[in-house]
C-alpha cells in the first residue's frame, strides 16, 4: 500500500540498525507489517487482551514491534491515513489495553512496554492545521 510506505520505511532503517550493531541488540527482534511478505520480521502483529486469542479478545494490528527474552518491550503505531481523533485513539487504547501481543501464531507478552505514536501527514493541503492540532 502506497499509505504505508512510511511504516516499512522506518521499520526497515531500524532493523538495519539492529544488524548493524547486533552486539549491542543481541536478541532483539523486530516484527513489522506492511513491508515484503517473505521477510520473516513482516507479519501482522495483533494486540489482545486475556489468557486465550481469539476474535473476541483482539484489540488492534500493531505498526512495529520489538521484543526481547520473549517479552514485547516495545510497540510503535504510525498513523499514515486519515488523522482523526478517534483513529489515532483507537491506535493508543488498542495498544495499551492490551497485555499479549500475537506474531507468527505465538503469544508474547507485553512487558512495561513503551508506545510510541507517530502521525504522519504533508504540510500542504486543507487538512493539515487541523492534523496540527
Amino acid at each position: 500500500m502506497v499509505q504505508c510506505q512510511r511504516t516499512r520505511q522506518i521499520a526497515e532503517a531500524l532493523c538495519d540498525k539492529l544488524r548493524d550493531d547486533s552486539d549491542r541488540y543481541s536478541g532483539v527482534e523486530v516484527f513489522y507489517d506492511h513491508g515484503d511478505s517473505s521477510k520473516t520480521e513482516v507479519c501482522q502483529p495483533t494486540s489482545y487482551m486475556g489468557r486465550r486469542y481469539g476474535a473476541d479478545a483482539t484489540l488492534s494490528g500493531i505498526d512495529i514491534v520489538l521484543v526481547k527474552n520473549g517479552k514485547v518491550f516495545l510497540l510503535v503505531e504510525v498513523e499514515e491515513s486519515v488523522v482523526r481523533p478517534k483513529t489515532v485513539l483507537g491506535d493508543v487504547f488498542g495498544a495499551i489495553l492490551a497485555n499479549r501481543v500475537r506474531i507468527h501464531g505465538k503469544s508474547y507478552p507485553i512487558d512495561n512496554a513503551v508506545l510510541i505514536v507517530a502521525l504522519t501527514f504533508s504540510k500542504h493541503g486543507k487538512r493539515c492545521k487541523k492534523y496540527a492540532r
